[in-house]
């Protein structure tokens, strides 16, 4: 399958616009004659995607779905990442240098605490979602989707 890197458009193999000009034979887009390129599906809804397009393995609708507040704090866990989610978004405050035990249960229960208000669909627990999605998704302005679909896809392994 191939998709047009201009419109969009998914189209298989030998669909293609061919057309001739003065230096020689073309081949584009079936819609719009544009160039296109090869696809691969995504792991979890099966769609076609060209490979900048998927994370991991996966498309960033799926990225987006998959990403709850359980799978987030198992992921900030794994990555090292929680405390500075909790002292970045939501306390809005530098990460100290050292973080007891303490802390880290009033940072742990604040988190679950946020999981049963938004399970219970409280309005300020779907923004502080979207925060968590921001952060995820976008940190230190480093696109996080690939490391974050290649950690789903090793959790999915097993």
């Amino acid at each position: 399958m191939y998709k047009c890197l201009n419109c969009g458009y998914v189209f298989d193999d030998g669909e293609q616009a061919r057309w001739k000009e003065d230096d020689g034979w073309h081949d584009g887009c079936p819609v719009c004659k544009e160039a296109y390129g090869e696809t691969m599906h995504c792991a979890r809804c099966g769609g076609e995607f060209l490979d900048d397009e998927l994370f991991g393995g996966y498309c960033f609708d799926c990225l987006r779905d998959m990403l709850t507040p359980q799978t987030a704090l198992a992921y900030m866990l794994d990555e090292n990442l929680f405390s500075r989610y909790m002292f970045d978004q939501c306390w809005k405050s530098s990460v100290p240098e050292r973080i007891g035990t303490p802390l880290e249960l009033v940072m742990l229960k604040e988190y679950y605490d946020f999981v049963l208000r938004y399970e219970q669909g409280e309005g300020a627990a779907k923004y502080q979602m979207q925060l968590l999605k921001d952060f995820i998704f976008n940190i230190d302005d480093i696109c996080e989707k690939e490391r974050f679909g290649e950690w789903c896809a090793e959790k999915k392994k097993g």
